[in-house]
C-alpha cells in the first residue's frame, strides 16, 4: 500500500507546455516524482488525470494514503479538471473518510476554510491563496514523497512562513510567500 499520494489534474495546454515536462521532452514530472520517492524507500501512487471518468480511481488510492498532494488549477476555493469550466468543489472529492494525515492543495486561489470540511477530523491541511508560480507547483509535486516532513508543522502564521521555507529549498527562491500559505486542521 502507498504511504504517499500525488493526484494532479492538468489541462492539456499543461501537458503540451515544456514546464510539465523536466529539462527534456520525456521526462515527465510524475517520472521525476517517482523516482525521488524511490529514492527514499516511500511508495508514492501518482495519477495524471483530466477527466471525471478517472478521477474516481485515483480517488479511490489517495484515500488510503496518509500525506497527498493534490496538484491542480483552481478558481474561487475550487479546483479545475481539464479546464476552468469544470470546477470541482474539494467537498466533493470525498476524501472526508479517508486515512489522510497531511493534505497539501498545490493549486491556485484556495480557501482554508473550504478545505476543512473536506478532509478527515483532524488532517492537516495545507494551501496557497494566491497565484502559485510554476517552480513551486514543480517542487511541490518532485518531492511530494517529503509530504511526511510536514507533519509537525504548527497551524496559522508560524506554519505558513514554515511551509513557505519547505517550498522554497525544493523549488524556486521566488515562492517564498508565507504571507499566501494557510495550514489548518480539518474540522470534526
Amino acid at each position: 500500500m502507498c504511504t504517499h499520494g500525488l493526484l494532479s489534474l492538468p489541462f492539456s495546454e499543461d501537458r503540451e507546455s515544456s514546464t510539465y515536462d523536466l529539462e527534456a521532452p520525456g521526462n515527465h514530472i510524475h517520472c521525476a516524482a517517482q523516482q525521488h520517492a524511490k529514492k527514499l524507500g516511500t511508495e508514492l501512487a501518482s495519477f495524471d488525470i483530466d477527466s471525471l471518468d478517472l478521477l474516481a480511481p485515483a480517488i479511490s488510492t489517495i484515500k488510503k494514503c496518509a500525506a497527498t498532494l493534490i496538484d491542480a488549477h483552481g478558481s474561487r476555493g475550487s479546483l479545475c479538471l481539464g479546464s476552468t469550466e469544470t470546477l470541482l468543489d474539494p467537498i466533493d472529492l470525498g476524501l472526508r473518510e479517508s486515512a489522510l494525515e497531511i493534505l497539501v492543495v498545490g493549486s491556485c486561489w484556495q480557501e482554508a476554510g473550504r478545505w476543512e470540511h473536506a478532509a478527515p477530523p483532524g488532517c492537516l491541511i495545507i494551501g496557497y491563496t494566491g497565484k502559485l508560480l510554476a517552480g513551486a507547483s514543480h517542487g511541490l509535486i518532485t518531492h511530494a514523497a517529503d509530504l511526511g516532513d510536514l507533519r509537525g508543522i504548527p497551524e496559522g502564521r508560524e506554519g505558513a512562513g514554515a511551509m513557505a521555507d519547505w517550498v522554497q529549498t525544493r523549488s524556486h527562491p521566488a515562492s517564498k510567500r508565507a504571507d499566501k500559505w494557510f495550514v489548518a486542521r480539518a474540522k470534526p
